[in-house]
């Protein structure tokens, strides 16, 4: 029968659950095992002396058996589960089974001593070999009188106890099926929870996904909103800008033209002064636009009569000379202010270039005297996109301190940028990018100055000045020095040993250095210098006849070409024909990489043919002068010089 009601229990009381369960099977199994085994041995030894001691020890230990299973189903009830609903029916079959084998045993006994007793009427005293202990029938529970009296001595034989056993093994058999029979009525239950618990579980994320893609799409909505906002309002806020721009520009012409033609009124207003040199005119405190030398003129009321419809009012001298003066210094100031912004660039996000875009945004930033409001507007403006969302999340944590906000900005900026560790790394790396130079560019040395004047400059400055020490030794000079040709080298290693000698020192610094740089760049690239070096068209010039007259023909010998570099792996460390690698090539191989690069193949170096060749090419491994060690070929005799 199925409980109403049935609960699921937690995890931990499935496991409380069961350990009780484990716990009072335990007890149960443990008192039916102690009853069969005394009921075995009363049935092997029944003409025992302590034969009724063992029935009261039988009838005792199923009364303990009866307890304990109240005790059991009473819990089983209170659980009020399917766990607990299978359990009872399990042990409602077991407790069957041991109770129908006490019954049993009772009612066999009563047989067998009734059956006795009627003996003993019919044949008188019994000896002491026969005599067989009998329990009185009023004392055992479960056993009428009237049962007892209905007994008859015919049917007591051998075969009844016969009959009594195998019901005994039948209801043992049936108890063991039973005890199987509940193991799967339980595991089948455990199943159908495991199931129910993956169908809740499969359901919950299933809702959960549904949530996540309805939360994505308000917010995908919300993004495109908000981004269709920012790009009205920026068009909106460039619009009103220029038209305030076009307003203020209106006004002050205006106001210009009045001052020129009407003269000066003494009505207090924000215009010039009358009789002071050098007057400006009036600014509202913080306008952007305001340059820092242009201060409040507030004009104040003089003791001047006003001048009536019949009076004209005379032009003061000092102030007619003023305004052109006036105006060209407004002029000046607009202009400045336009070219101040038009100079504003943003910055990349790319921290090579963070120290040249934060000087060029401080110096504007002083030029136009702006407060903290404004630059702290105008430097999240031209961030970089990763910058600006750095910048705008300071921001907001600072709403109404717009300067400890601007000072964590430029301190932000400067640990993700800035950072000496960082700064150091970069120089490094335009140093090991940049090529070497050779004597046929010259021009390359400028960069290379240039790149020794950033070190320079960026070395001047304390917050880089100690990592950045090492330029001062040998260290960081010979990674500049090795960028240079060899002849340049030379020049200064003698300048170096020079200047320590003078100065008593271990190594020049880097500014010697720095200046060096500077004056081989214009020495290498002065035009005055640069000599031609090819001969003249007419020093190698040659008569040659025919048979019909004299003709005079121009004809230049031409050096052949040499290779400065290794083709095979484009360096000027060493040349084709000293190549380990060219070298360990097979003949064929040489051969075809000659022939694909136009190659001379005696010398390897030239681009010219072998009949041409005119170096002196001496082969080591058998005193050929055809080729060089590079084209030896296995096998060749070696040539006796003498």
């Amino acid at each position: 029968m199925a409980l109403r009601n049935a609960r699921t229990l937690t995890r931990r009381g499935q496991e409380l659950f069961d350990e009780t369960v484990s716990e009072y099977t335990k007890h149960l199994r443990s008192v039916a095992k102690s009853i069969e085994e005394q009921i075995l041995a009363y049935t092997e030894f029944p003409l025992q002396e302590d034969s009724e001691y063992m029935k009261r020890s039988i009838e005792q230990t199923f009364k303990d058996y009866t307890i304990l299973s109240e005790k059991f189903i009473l819990y089983l009830k209170e659980t009020r589960s399917k766990e607990s609903e299978s359990e009872l029916a399990a042990h409602m079959v077991v407790s069957r089974v041991v109770q129908k084998k006490v019954e049993m045993f009772i009612k066999h006994d009563y047989e067998q001593n009734y059956s006795n007793f009627e003996e003993d009427e019919n044949k008188g005293p019994l000896s002491v070999e026969t005599e067989q202990p009998c329990i009185a029938t009023d004392k055992l529970p479960g056993v009428k009188q009237e049962q007892a009296s209905n007994l008859t001595g015919g049917s007591r034989d051998s075969s009844h106890l016969g009959k009594v056993m195998a019901k005994y093994e039948a209801s043992k058999t049936k108890a063991k099926y039973a005890e199987m029979s509940a193991k799967l009525i339980k595991e089948k239950a455990q199943i159908e929870e495991e199931e129910a618990i993956a169908a809740t579980r499969s359901a919950r994320k299933k809702k959960e996904l549904d949530i996540s893609l309805n939360l994505i799409t308000i917010q995908q909505e919300a993004a495109e909103a908000e981004a269709e906002l920012d790009a009205l309002m920026e068009e909106m806020s460039i619009r009103s800008n220029q038209s305030l721009r076009e307003e203020k520009l209106r006004r002050t012409c205006n106001f210009l033209n009045s001052q020129g033609d009407t003269g000066f009124s003494p009505i207090p207003s924000p215009v010039m002064v009358p009789n002071r040199k050098n007057s400006m005119p009036h600014w509202e405190e913080g306008d952007l636009h305001a340059p820092a030398e242009i201060k409040m003129a507030a004009s104040t009321p003089r003791n001047v009569d006003p001048p009536t419809n019949h009076q004209s009012v005379p032009h003061n001298s000092d102030h007619n000379n003023n305004t052109p003066c006036v105006g060209t210094e407004l002029t000046k100031f607009l202009v400045k202010k336009e070219l101040l912004l038009s100079r504003l660039s943003a910055f990349n996000d790319k921290p090579e270039n963070y120290l040249m875009w934060k000087g060029s945004f401080s110096i504007i930033m002083k030029d136009l005297s702006v407060t903290p409001m404004e630059e702290l507007d105008l430097l999240v403006k031209y961030l970089g996109p990763e910058s600006r969302q750095q910048a705008m999340r300071l921001r907001a944590s600072h709403p109404t301190d717009p300067v400890k906000g601007l000072a964590r900005i430029w301190e932000r900026l400067d640990e993700r940028y800035g950072s000496p560790e960082l700064v150091e790394a970069i120089l490094k790396e335009k140093i090991a990018r940049f090529p070497r130079i050779t004597v046929k560019d010259p021009k390359k040395i400028y960069e290379l100055s240039d790149l020794a004047a950033e070190v320079e400059s960026v070395k001047e400055n304390p917050k880089y000045k100690t990592l950045l020490a090492y330029y001062d030794s040998s260290c960081g000079v010979n990674t500049f020095v090795y960028k240079l040709p060899g002849f340049l080298q030379s020049k200064w290693t003698d300048r170096a040993l020079k200047y320590k000698v003078e100065h008593e020192v271990l190594y020049p610094p880097f500014v010697v250095f720095t200046k060096f740089l500077k004056e081989m760049s214009i020495r290498m690239n002065d035009p005055s210098f640069a000599f031609d070096k090819s001969p003249s068209s007419y020093e190698n010039r040659e008569k040659t006849t025919t048979g019909r007259g004299h003709v005079i023909t121009n004809k230049t010998k031409l050096s052949p070409q040499k290779l400065s570099k290794c083709p095979l792996h484009e360096t000027d460390a060493h040349s084709l024909s000293n190549c380990r690698i060219f070298k360990n090539k097979t003949m064929e191989e040489k051969k075809s990489f000659i022939r694909q690069h136009g190659l001379c193949f005696r010398c390897c170096d030239g681009r010219h043919s072998a009949r041409e060749c005119q170096e002196h090419v001496l082969c080591k491994e058998c005193n050929s002068d055809r080729h060089c060690d590079a084209m030896h070929e296995q096998g060749q005799k070696r040539v006796n010089q003498n």
